[in-house]
């Protein structure tokens, strides 16, 4: 599949085959994604392959009460959603509450001393450091989707960073970046829906005329 391809019709993927995915479909794929550039070449990823089905139901259950801490932050009550975001709210609670049903997870964690925040200290949230480590995650998708694996990531499971330590021995030192749910999809989108590049894209300076194709 062409890269144009596989970046045009790669969609987060709720609904999973229960069949595996093999070791060496995700060795390949992280073959691939360690080439992924993070600053001074440090790499500072390292992947936890999560089998286990206790472990899995963990991992549903922590996102789904995170899931609610967040819903109840970025969602207004009941009776001033609109039905387009009560179908997304909808597809949310349903994918945490059943991640457990995709067959394999991917823990991505991220060695914090080789993180360069260059924007530590400006006045708004900092995620400099995250150019490190999530151009490989991209690519992580990206590697799988080619090989006709979906995938999904979330980061509701990162405020249990500290339970998710305890229950993999990681080590001081790492932080949690993302966690990936991966299986062969019910279904595959051929097709997304993305602004244009013109609606994104600015010529010398943030008001100046739109990018446009030639």
């Amino acid at each position: 599949m062409e890269l144009s391809e596989v970046m045009r019709t790669m969609s987060g993927v709720r609904l999973y085959q229960p069949r595996d995915v093999p070791d060496e479909v995700i060795y390949s794929a992280l073959d691939d994604a360690r080439f992924a550039p993070s600053g001074g070449n440090r790499q500072p990823w390292r992947v936890v392959v999560v089998r286990d089905p206790a472990m899995r139901r963990k991992v549903s259950e922590i996102s789904s009460r995170e899931w609610l801490v967040y819903t109840a932050k970025w969602y207004p009550s009941a009776d001033e959603i609109t039905p387009a975001k009560a179908k997304k709210l909808q597809e949310g609670t349903d994918y945490h509450a059943n991640m457990h049903q995709a067959p394999v997870h991917l823990f991505v964690w991220a060695e914090l001393e080789s993180l360069a925040l260059m924007d530590r200290d400006l006045d708004r949230v900092s995620f400099v450091g995250g150019g490190s480590v999530y151009p490989f995650v991209q690519n992580l998708q990206l590697g799988l989707s080619a090989r006709g694996v979906g995938s999904r990531i979330t980061s509701l499971a990162v405020p249990a960073e500290g339970e998710w330590k305890e229950l993999m021995s990681v080590p001081d030192g790492y932080g949690l970046a993302a966690v990936m749910t991966i299986g062969y999809p019910e279904w595959r989108a051929t097709r997304l829906s993305r602004n244009p590049v013109s609606s994104f894209a600015r010529h010398e300076s943030f008001d100046g005329p739109p990018l446009t194709n030639p």
